[in-house]
């Protein structure tokens, strides 16, 4: 099934790649005698790895740009910790493309023509540093959450305060028989 998963990755961003160059799409007819199954050249293993890592960053930044907020406490606190896996992952995954990038731009030369996190590499203008990392958003939603997860916090402590605070206020004698009275004006004073 992984393999028939990989397989079937590698036509999609085969088609698509000369769909958008404007090649002619032929159908990938090449098989091996062994397996039944195309066997990919050395170079487009990590090809194939940046590309399938590039749609599944573009999918994530899509989910950031979308996700909710939370409107209390314990929903800030779900997309927060959901939000710090998903963080996680972008920057370990992150990690893992730019090793091979750097290993198949030493391969690849100037037969990389593909689009990488928001750059365009076009050919011989194709430089071998590393693409810009795409978990600036996430980064950017991770502090916003934490941000948001302290001023819910802090507003939750000082409504259940506040709460408490009624019930002892509600339960006061405020009648001006209460010998507690003066002091009790005092500290609203």
């Amino acid at each position: 099934v992984y393999r028939l998963h990989e397989r079937l990755v590698s036509i999609r961003t085969e088609y698509n790649l000369r769909l958008k160059s404007g090649a002619p799409v032929t159908a990938v007819t090449a098989v091996s005698v062994a397996s039944g199954q195309r066997r990919p050249e050395p170079d487009e293993a990590p090809l194939r790895y940046l590309q399938e890592l590039l749609a599944w960053v573009e999918e994530n930044q899509r989910r950031v740009a979308s996700a909710e907020w939370g409107a209390d406490l314990p929903t800030v606190e779900t997309h927060l910790g959901a939000h710090r896996g998903l963080h996680s992952a972008i920057e370990e995954a992150v990690g893992r493309g730019t090793d091979v990038w750097a290993g198949g731009c030493r391969t690849w030369g100037v037969r990389v023509g593909m689009r990488v996190w928001g750059d365009d590499c076009v050919g011989r203008g194709c430089s071998c540093s590393p693409p810009k990392p795409p978990q600036n958003s996430s980064k950017s939603r991770l502090r916003h959450l934490e941000s948001l997860h302290g001023f819910v916090s802090a507003a939750t402590k000082e409504l259940l305060w506040l709460s408490e605070r009624e019930e002892e206020e509600v339960a006061f004698d405020w009648s001006h028989h209460n010998p507690a009275m003066a002091a009790k004006k005092e500290s609203y004073s």
